[in-house]
């Protein structure tokens, strides 16, 4: 445990911030992930249930990578843009669903706005800690 401490604190503010971004995308599509690839949509085809699940099993699989890149390196220049840019298309893919079939409930309005501002934020970070 102190030599996790230790670790972190050699870290600077920008590369902390980058991890707790990653760590709540990791809880989110993870739990996502998870809760969808069990419970999936009976009550619909089973076409759609199995497209459903399909991208959970993504979703679980994104949320277990980025706990990885949290604990294994201090810098993922690489991928830490890439998980920017799927968290970022995954909210405009509900964006596009709200132009094209109404607003959601409030569950989904919330995880627009970490999709849509999350990603922003991580590169605004990652590109100062890249010009350090």
């Amino acid at each position: 445990m102190h030599r996790m401490i230790l670790k972190f604190s050699n870290l600077s503010w920008l590369q902390i911030f980058i991890k707790v971004c990653l760590l709540i995308i990791s809880i989110t599509y993870f739990y996502i992930g998870v809760n969808r690839l069990f419970s999936g949509i009976p009550y619909l085809p089973q076409s759609i249930d199995n497209a459903m699940r399909f991208y959970a099993g993504g979703f679980t699989a994104i949320g277990l990578s980025a706990i990885w890149i949290v604990l294994t390196n201090r810098e993922h220049n690489i991928i830490i843009f890439f998980f920017a840019f799927f968290v970022f298309m995954t909210g405009v893919g509900r964006l596009v669903s709200i132009i094209n079939v109404g607003f959601p409930n409030n569950t989904h309005l919330f995880y627009l706005a970490i999709e849509l501002s999350l990603p922003l934020l991580m590169l605004v970070a990652q590109v100062r800690l890249n010009k350090k």
